[in-house]
């Protein structure tokens, strides 16, 4: 006969192998990026969106069409817009889409709520805005191109890290203000907004979905006195923040006119955190915040620049 410890190492494996088995036949609704649902790690192996994401894509695009990337979007406009994009984030086909190796390349920003420049607008000026992300340096731009020509043009050089979940301090009231006008929220069945329910958040966020073979793990080492790895136990307890979010810190950002450089600004110590709530093969989608807070998130629709 086997040990007592041999038996139970034996039926943890078990039990973990026939949760995690079972997870592979989940509807694929319920494979949602974590985003909004913190917790799980590993992206899922699939290259394709699925047909029912294809159909909120279309519905997206019909719906930003005549806003100007988001520019002349009317208040009704923004949140039927906001419901379409949020219904196409539960559809997303990874569960850490911040490591998933299609974040590289360029994006073009379709729709933003952002407000100038990310949105497109420098001055009186509108052009297209475009994301290019380095993976491989920890990099990544921010690009705007004025028409024809590009005549006019904003560059924001930065780069990336992994978020750890720990909020950032807010420093520019102003900044903030004209930031806010971007976050559009959604009155709930209880009819309190998400801007509502999030101003009750305490100083570091709390993980609304960890998975529950991570819960399973955790009482069935407190069943069998706690044996285990250490690290795999803290790993099993704190929220994986960086699978779904980075921490981005701008550098600098240079405007050029024809090409040649006329203004060249230096970043003292501004970060941000981009939320990935949605990647496929094609399209990214982008809650981006100055805290962490989803307050104070704007949202980013991208489709792939085509080579």
């Amino acid at each position: 006969f086997r040990s007592s410890a041999s038996i139970s190492t034996t039926l943890m494996f078990f039990l973990v192998f026939s949760t995690l088995s079972a997870s592979a036949f989940v509807h694929k609704n319920d494979a949602k990026c974590a985003g909004r649902h913190w917790g799980a790690a590993a992206p899922v192996a699939m290259t394709t969106a699925s047909p029912s994401a294809e159909s909120v894509k279309s519905d997206i695009f019909d719906a930003i069409g005549s806003t100007k990337r988001g520019l002349a979007a009317s208040p009704e406009q923004r949140v039927q817009i906001e419901r379409k994009i949020q219904a196409l984030e539960n559809l997303c086909p990874v569960v850490a889409p911040a490591r998933d190796p299609r974040m590289a390349g360029r994006w073009i920003v379709r729709y933003t709520t952002a407000p100038p420049p990310s949105n497109g607008q420098l001055g009186p000026f509108v052009g297209v805005a475009e994301q290019e992300i380095d993976l491989k340096d920890g990099r990544y731009k921010n690009i705007l191109r004025v028409g024809p020509n590009d005549w006019l043009g904003a560059t924001l050089d930065a780069t990336w890290e992994e978020w750890d979940g720990q909020l950032l301090e807010e420093q520019d009231e102003k900044g903030r203000k004209e930031w806010m006008k971007g976050a559009v929220s959604l009155d709930d069945e209880d009819g309190i907004s998400d801007l509502d329910a999030d101003a009750a958040e305490s100083e570091s966020p709390k993980p609304d979905g960890v998975a529950p073979w991570e819960n399973m793990l955790n009482s069935l080492q407190a069943i069998m006195g706690g044996k285990g790895d250490d690290q795999a136990k803290q790993r099993l307890s704190k929220p994986d923040f960086g699978a779904t979010s980075w921490r981005v810190t701008f550098e600098s950002l240079t405007i050029r006119f024809f090409g040649s450089p006329i203004v060249n600004k230096k970043f003292d110590e501004t970060s941000r955190v981009w939320k990935m709530t949605y990647i496929d093969d094609d399209t990214r989608v982008v809650r981006a915040g100055r805290t962490g807070r989803s307050a104070d998130d704007v949202v980013f629709y991208m489709t792939r620049e085509e080579s």
